[in-house]
């Protein structure tokens, strides 16, 4: 499964890179395939352009994953909005995506006894 995370990154140094690179490390450990924005080094972050481009993007893939934070941050809380507005169902935060993989795991697991 592919996940797209998002989350802050306007106002925090370096845009948040080490939250973003720890959920990414978490989210493929975890067996997820894992894209964000900043992997196509959009600029302006907050602007119009940037949050059409990472909608889209993030679209594309299965699901999105919520940094920690996402709740107090405008932008995310937009591309959150759009995900509830069309239906998209795969939103989670990071921890629930992993909580996931884990449930799947075990599930599998059981399965195979």
């Amino acid at each position: 499964m592919n996940l797209y995370i998002i989350g802050p990154e306007t106002g925090i140094e370096n845009g948040n890179a080490d939250a973003f690179d720890e959920a990414e490390s978490k989210l493929s450990e975890a067996g997820y395939s894992v894209d964000m924005p900043r992997n196509h080094h959009f600029k302006n972050p907050g602007s119009v352009s940037y949050l059409l481009h990472s909608a889209r993007l993030m679209l594309y893939n299965d699901g999105v994953a919520l940094l920690p934070g996402w709740e107090h941050d405008q932008d995310t809380l937009k591309l959150r909005g759009i995900c509830l507005d069309i239906g998209y169902p795969h939103i989670k935060t990071v921890a629930e995506w992993i909580e996931t993989a884990s449930k799947a795991d075990e599930q599998e697991r059981k399965e195979d006894r």
